[in-house]
Parts: structure tokens; sequence; C-alpha cells
């Protein structure tokens, strides 16, 4: 081979290395953009137990405990994917929405919609955050308003007809 053809190939083989380098730090910075395998790693596709975090009231629900949990009772259910700003923004109101409304018999949850696909697909996700009113099964309209503690408040007023 000429010295040139070697330079030339060697350049190629750097120009992709470096591509794929990129790509894996980009992945790693943003797990949402990986398609398909988004959610998959082991850290935020781990099964956990309720409460999500100590001392939280939020419920975490998985596709093993979803329909029997909300099968009973009235539930308020967070749709979130761990990468998306707009569901890493809404998590102490969501803290708070769960404090407030526990003691009033709501249960609060959230549910990792990139590991949990069978939930998922069964509510109608298609963006993040969703979030539902399920009252003993019955899964209510996606809520559309504002992302405030006094807005869920009312949401789920409206949908079950009472005043809380």
């Amino acid at each position: 081979m000429k010295p040139l053809t070697i330079v030339f190939l060697l350049i190629i083989v750097v120009f992709f290395s470096t591509l794929l380098i990129i790509q894996r730090i980009m992945l790693l910075d943003n797990p949402g953009l990986a398609g398909k395998s988004a959610g998959k790693d082991k850290y935020s596709c781990r099964k956990k137990s309720d409460p999500v975090e100590p001392g939280s009231d939020v419920i975490h629900l998985t596709d093993e405990n979803f329909n029997d949990k909300t099968s009973l009772g009235v539930w308020l259910v967070e749709f979130y994917a761990p990468w998306c700003p707009h569901c890493k923004k809404l998590k102490p109101t969501w803290e708070e929405t769960a404090r407030k409304l526990t003691p009033l018999g709501i249960n609060v949850a959230k549910v990792d919609a990139t590991c949990e696909k069978k939930s998922k697909k069964q509510v109608g996700v298609d963006g993040f955050p969703t979030i539902r009113v399920i009252n003993k099964g019955e899964v209510s309209e996606k809520y559309k308003g504002d992302r405030t503690y006094p807005n869920f408040k009312k949401f789920v007023e409206e949908q079950l007809g009472i005043k809380l």
C-alpha cells in the first residue's frame, strides 16, 4: 500500500471512531435520544418499591402492579420519562400534590413510561408528562391545564364530580 492510502484510511478510522464516541456521550446525557432503547439502563428501569423516595407520598407504579392498584380507589397518575425536562420540573409540584391529596383519599403515583410499556400503552400515553385520573380502573381524559397543585386538585374534583 502506498503511504498516502494508509494515511487516508487512518483519517477515516479516526473520524468514525470520534463520531461513535460523541454519539455515546450524547446518549449518556440524554437517553431519550436513543429511541427504543431509551430508559433501558439498569438505573432507570430497575423496579422500585413504594414510595419512590423515602419520605415521599408519591407511589411508583409498574406494569406488574398497575392494574391491581389502580382498580381500587382513586389515583392521580403521572406518566413520565426520566430524561424529560418538563417531568423534572414537575417533580416538586408532584410531591406537593401527593402530600396534600393523599390525606384526602387520593393516591398520587408516577409511572416511568420509558420502562413500563404495557401501562403506557394501556392508558394511551403519547407525550411527557401525561397525567390522568384513574377511578377504580376507569381512565379519565388527559390533563391539559397548568401544572400546579390547585389545578391538579380541581382536575380530580371535575373527574370525580365531587368537592375535596
